[in-house]
């Protein structure tokens, strides 16, 4: 198997203000834990607690058994990778629960001319599909 070098993404990550983002970011191992409802409850308050402290405005979000989408537009007071270590902070209770995260996840910076709809109709599939 070839070596991963996601670690090569992070220094490459573009952070900009104001541009909307998707992300998927996983459990570590896949891990099904998100759809008890302790977890699915946690990961719930960490998209309403973000928002309002205006680190990012919520566009569509799901919660998949091993994993998270979120469609949002990055807000001016936190770079990418802080907010998405603050929003896995708050899912996992600020560590106080027995799963993890992967390091890394899946991030896509929409151009302007990318339809947010898409996106939004990517998430409300997925459920089924899966």
């Amino acid at each position: 198997m070839p070596e991963r070098k996601t670690v090569n993404l992070r220094h490459a990550r573009v952070s900009q203000a104001g541009a909307r983002y998707f992300l998927t970011i996983c459990t570590r191992n896949r891990v099904p834990v998100l759809t008890a409802p302790v977890n699915a409850t946690r990961i719930s308050d960490a998209f309403a607690n973000l928002p309002s402290a205006g680190d990012f405005d919520l566009h569509a979000a799901t919660i998949m058994p091993d994993h998270v989408h979120l469609l949002f537009t990055l807000g001016t007071r936190l770079t990418l990778g802080q907010t998405m270590a603050k929003f896995k902070n708050f899912a996992r209770d600020l560590g106080r629960v027995p799963w993890r995260w992967l390091d890394d996840g899946f991030e896509h910076r929409l151009r302007p001319i990318e339809l947010i709809e898409d996106y939004g109709f990517y998430f409300f599939m997925n459920p089924y599909r899966a």
